[in-house]
C-alpha cells in the first residue's frame, strides 16, 4: 500500500525540478501587464491565476518587459467568450491563435524571443459583446520544448505536466489533488463534478444539481419566454422547455386566451376581462394608447408577441413590436394579485408623479409578479413602482422625466419589498437606476434579499443601485456599474442606513462595453456604504464589499460595519 504515495512523491519532485528547467523566465500575470487608457479592464476570480486577470474589451495592445535566460517562447493562459464570435490574441506581431474556449486554456505562441530583457507585446483581436478575451498569466520555456516529448504542446514536458493531454502551461491545480484543472472534473475539490457545480472554482459554494429548464432563468429554446411562461414548460420540475405549441402564435397559452390586435382600446379589453377568470392576453405587434390603467388580476399574463433581442455584456437589450403608449394616464399596467407575468412590451409616456405612479405599479401585486423582456423609458415617473417579484431581461431609460418625481419616486424600478433584478441594462435615469427604500420588506421568497445580478447599470443621475433605510438583506454582484451619480454624489452602488449587504464581483471605474466607452463613477465613488445618523432610520451595520474591480473608483469607507477585501484597482 505504500507504493502508490511514494510514486506520487517521486512525481511530485519530478514536477518541480523539470519545470524549473522548462521555463526560462518567471510568470507574469495578466493583470500585471501594461495596458492602454481604455480598452481593457482588470477582473477578479478564485479561478485566475492570483486571483484576477486582464479583460480586453477592445483590440488593443497589453506589453510587459522580460528577461528570459535563453531564447524562449511565450505561453499564453487564456479565455475568451464564445458568444457572436471569438476574440484572438498575437504576440510580437505573431498569427493570431483564436480563444476556442469559455475556460482558461494555454496558447503556445513560437515567438523565438532572444534571450535578455525583451518587451512582449501581447495584441487582442475580434473582440466584441460576447466574445471579449481574457489573459490570465503569461509563461516562457525554452524553445526547444526542453528536448523531450510534450504531448499538448504547452510548454511543459510531459513527465512534468499534470495534464498530459491538454495544454495547461501555468501547472494550475486548485484543489491540489496533482491532476490538473483542465483535467480535474472536480475543480475546486468539493466532491461535486464540475458539470453539476453552480461555482466550479468556489469550494464554499456547495454543489446542487442543475435547475431544471423550466425554473433556471434562462430562455433555453430561444422563443424570448422563460420558464413557466414559455408554453413548452409544463411545471417547474419540467427540464424540457420547447415549445409543443403549434400554430401562429406560440406565445399564447392558457385555459383562457384574448387576442389584442391594433385598434383595440387595450385597457378596456383588459379591464372588462372577468376577474375570476386568468387570463392570457396575447397582444399583437402594434402600437396601443392607453388612456386608463389596464388592470391585470390573479393568473393573468399579459404577453406581447416576441420582438428581437441582444446583449449588452451580461444584460439583455430587448425590441418589442408591441408598443403601449401612455396618454394622460399615472400608469399604463397595475398589477393586482397573484401569478400575474408582463412580457414583450415596449411602455412609455405614463404621466403620473405621485405615489405609486409608473409606467408599471405593482404593490398590489404577489411575491411571484414576473415582469421580462419590457422596454420602459420616458415616463414621467417610474419605471415600475412598488416592485415585488422579479424583473428581468429588460431595458430602462429615460423614466422619471418629471423633476417633482425625484427625491422620494425617480429611478428606473423602486421597491419597498425585496425584489431581484437581473440581466438588466438601466442607463440614463435622471434619479437612480435601481433603489429598494422604506424597510426593502422582507419577503421569504427572495432568498438573496434585494437582488441585483449580471445587469450593466450606467451613467444614471443619482446612485445606479440603491440600498436605504432597510434591516433586511441584500446581494449585488456580477454587474458593471460606470458613470452614475452624475447630480448627486452616489456612485455606482449607495447602502445608506442598511444592514446586511453584500457587494461582490461588480467591475466599476471606466469601462468599454459594447463598443461605447463610459466613464468612471461620479466623484471616483464606487461604492458608498454611509449612516446618517438619525435616530428614526435602520443603523449602518454588517455591509461587505468584496472581490470587485474598482478601476480607480473608490469605497467610501471601508472600516467599523464595513468590511472591505480582495477588491483590485
Amino acid at each position: 500500500m505504500l507504493l502508490v504515495p511514494l510514486l506520487a512523491l517521486f512525481a511530485l519532485v519530478a514536477t518541480t525540478e523539470e519545470q524549473a528547467a522548462a521555463d526560462v523566465a518567471s510568470l507574469i500575470e495578466g493583470e500585471s501587464f501594461n495596458r492602454p487608457a481604455s480598452g481593457t479592464t482588470l477582473i477578479t476570480g478564485t479561478g485566475y491565476s492570483g486571483g484576477a486577470a486582464l479583460k480586453f474589451t477592445a483590440n488593443v495592445t497589453a506589453s510587459y518587459t522580460v528577461n528570459c535566460s535563453a531564447t524562449c517562447d511565450v505561453v499564453l493562459m487564456a479565455s475568451g467568450g464564445q458568444s457572436g464570435g471569438q476574440a484572438t490574441f498575437s504576440v510580437n506581431g505573431s498569427a493570431p491563435q483564436a480563444l476556442t474556449s469559455t475556460t482558461t486554456t494555454a496558447y503556445t505562441f513560437d515567438v523565438n524571443l532572444p534571450a535578455g530583457s525583451r518587451t512582449i507585446s501581447v495584441t487582442a483581436g475580434g473582440t466584441g459583446t460576447g466574445h471579449n478575451a481574457i489573459l490570465d498569466v503569461a509563461s516562457f520555456p525554452a524553445s526547444d520544448g526542453g528536448g523531450t516529448t510534450d504531448t499538448d504542446g504547452d510548454g511543459v514536458i510531459d513527465s512534468a505536466d499534470n495534464c498530459v493531454n491538454i495544454k495547461n502551461a501555468g501547472q494550475y491545480d486548485q484543489d491540489g489533488d496533482g491532476l490538473g484543472n483542465p483535467c480535474d472534473d472536480d475543480r475546486d475539490g468539493d466532491g461535486v463534478l464540475n458539470v453539476d457545480d453552480p461555482a466550479p472554482t468556489d469550494p464554499n459554494i456547495p454543489g446542487t444539481t442543475p435547475a431544471p429548464q423550466c425554473s433556471d432563468l434562462s430562455d433555453n429554446d430561444g422563443d424570448g419566454l422563460i420558464d413557466l411562461n414559455d408554453p413548452g414548460c409544463s411545471s417547474s420540475s419540467d427540464n424540457d422547455e420547447t415549445n409543443t405549441t403549434t400554430g401562429s402564435t406560440p406565445y399564447c397559452t392558457g385555459n383562457h386566451i384574448t387576442h389584442i390586435n391594433p385598434g383595440d382600446d387595450i385597457d378596456a379589453r383588459i379591464n372588462n376581462d372577468p376577474s375570476d377568470t386568468p387570463t392570457t392576453f396575447c397582444v399583437h405587434a402594434g402600437r396601443y394608447p392607453v388612456s386608463a390603467p389596464a388592470i391585470l388580476k390573479t393568473g393573468d399574463k399579459l404577453a406581447g408577441e416576441p420582438g428581437t433581442k441582444t446583449t449588452v455584456d451580461t444584460a439583455t437589450k430587448p425590441t418589442p413590436v408591441v408598443k403601449l403608449e401612455g396618454s394622460g394616464t399615472d400608469n399604463l399596467l397595475r398589477a393586482r394579485g397573484t401569478g400575474i407575468s408582463i412580457s414583450w412590451v415596449d411602455l412609455s409616456g405614463a404621466s403620473g408623479t405621485g405615489t405609486g405612479a409608473g409606467a408599471i405599479t405593482a404593490g398590489s401585486a404577489g411575491s411571484d409578479f414576473l415582469v421580462q423582456f419590457a422596454r420602459i423609458h420616458d415616463n414621467a415617473s417610474l419605471g415600475i413602482s412598488n416592485m415585488k417579484g422579479r424583473v428581468l431581461h429588460s431595458e430602462f431609460f429615460k423614466n422619471s422625466s418629471a423633476v417633482s418625481s425625484l427625491g422620494f419616486n425617480g429611478s428606473a424600478v423602486k421597491g419597498i419589498t425585496q425584489y431581484e433584478a437581473g440581466y438588466l441594462f438601466v442607463h440614463d435615469e435622471q434619479g437612480n437606476g435601481l433603489w429598494c427604500d422604506v424597510g426593502c420588506s422582507d419577503d421569504p421568497a427572495r432568498a438573496n434579499g434585494f437582488w441585483v445580478h449580471d445587469s450593466v447599470v450606467v451613467n444614471n443621475d443619482r446612485a445606479g443601485i440603491r440600498y436605504e433605510n432597510s434591516p433586511t438583506d441584500a446581494l449585488f454582484e456580477n454587474n458593471e456599474l460606470h458613470g452614475n451619480g452624475r447630480t448627486e454624489r452616489r456612485g455606482g452602488v449607495d447602502i445608506r442606513d442598511s444592514q446586511d449587504a453584500m457587494v461582490r464581483y461588480n467591475n466599476l471605474g471606466p469601462a468599454t462595453i459594447a463598443g461605447v466607452s463610459y466613464p468612471a463613477n461620479a466623484n471616483r465613488i464606487g461604492v458608498r456604504a454611509t449612516d446618517s445618523g438619525r435616530s428614526d432610520r435602520v443603523n449602518l451595520s454588517n455591509v461587505d464589499v468584496i472581490n470587485n474591480n474598482m478601476n480607480g473608483d473608490s469605497i467610501v469607507t471601508c472600516g467599523g460595519q464595513v468590511v472591505c477585501s480582495g477588491n483590485t484597482n
